[in-house]
């Protein structure tokens, strides 16, 4: 995220001359492993969108109101939309109700909210990924070496409680605010059309690459999660959807 970070830079030096900056306001609400690393790194590569990562993970000394106002405002003439990624559940050391509070109010913000519609890929997701340490794949293609992994079911079903009560939460608070909602499944199997979506809702021009969205590489969760049914189970009788 070099690349994102001096662009950052550049954009609030030359913001400084611009006081009647028009960058839309934006942020994309969601949760872990949904494809929101993927998505952030690719907006920032727009010429004309300034996107941000995870600013609220952890609870700061600085007010919130300052670090929004200066994601926000006062960007180079070229930048038309400006915003950050956040989790239904950031921060993650404590609530904070001023955060949302502030985003609530903010007047002509648009959100993005990415979600994934399939519970049971979402979890085996978050099990493999916190059994290995691996949760960002930025490697180019190839073979990996996989190992094999017993889930926590309990925790799995406790994690997916928490997030879904913190989403209804956020999105009570946030009713009021311009708001598409775009599924991983989406994102990762119309990636394009995907991306035009959001690019039409942010207000700039759709631009087209060749990437492709990187999963962790594992096609067959089954394969490497030794109770992969017991999995399923719990999930479909949590009230989820597991297909």
């Amino acid at each position: 995220m070099k690349l994102s970070l001096s662009k950052f830079a550049a954009s609030k030096f030359y913001g400084i001359f611009n006081i009647n900056s028009q960058a839309v306001p934006f942020i994309i609400l969601t949760r872990s492993r949904t494809g929101s690393s993927f998505l952030v790194e690719t907006l920032s590569m727009h010429p004309n969108i300034i996107a941000r990562g995870e600013v609220f993970r952890k609870s700061r000394i600085i007010s919130p109101s300052i670090i929004m106002d200066f994601i926000w405002k006062r960007h180079s003439r070229n930048i038309r939309a400006a915003g950050f990624k956040i989790f239904y559940y950031h921060p993650n050391d404590g609530e904070n109700e001023a955060i949302w509070t502030k985003i609530a109010k903010k007047k002509g913000l648009k959100i993005i909210h990415l979600t994934r519609e399939n519970y049971l890929s979402l979890a085996a997701s978050r099990e493999f990924a916190s059994h290995t340490s691996s949760f960002h794949n930025y490697s180019q293609p190839g073979e990996k070496t996989l190992v094999s992994i017993e889930a926590d079911i309990p925790s799995a079903i406790e994690n997916l409680n928490q997030a879904e009560e913190f989403k209804e939460k956020r999105l009570d608070q946030l009713e009021n605010s311009e708001m598409i909602e775009v599924s991983y499944e989406y994102f990762t199997e119309n990636y394009q059309e995907c991306m035009k979506t959001i690019y039409d809702f942010l207000g700039v021009k759709a631009i087209y690459s060749d990437v492709k969205i990187r999963s962790s590489g594992i096609n067959d969760y089954r394969s490497v999660i030794k109770n992969y049914d017991a999995l399923k189970k719990s999930i479909e009788d949590a009230g989820y959807n597991a297909d």
